[in-house]
């Protein structure tokens, strides 16, 4: 199981996950607090993710740019396709 997760982040069949639990992520409930925090504008609709401390090391140069915006409930990636992001970061003069 640790293996699995240090691979993915995810576990397939998480032990920890409840009954409610699995309900709430069926029927896509868990994801309204997210709904909320964007309707009180703490995060935006379309943006970086959060970064913990120790992502936050692996984007050297460009971290402070992704701190300084809020964060988003999806990303560039989830809203335009694989395809789209690439050439994002595929840009002349963009360094990544």
């Amino acid at each position: 199981m640790k293996k699995a997760f240090e691979q993915n982040y995810k576990l397939r069949d998480d032990p920890r996950v409840t009954r409610v639990g699995r309900f709430l992520r069926r029927w896509i409930l868990d994801e309204l607090p997210q709904l909320f925090n964007m309707l009180w504008g703490e995060v935006s609709l379309v943006g970086p993710r959060i970064l913990t401390p120790e992502e936050i090391s692996r984007y050297g140069r460009w971290a402070l740019n992704l701190l300084t915006v809020k964060p988003g409930i999806t990303g560039l990636w989830q809203v335009s396709g694989e395809h789209a992001a690439h050439s994002l970061r595929r840009s002349p003069g963009r360094e990544g």
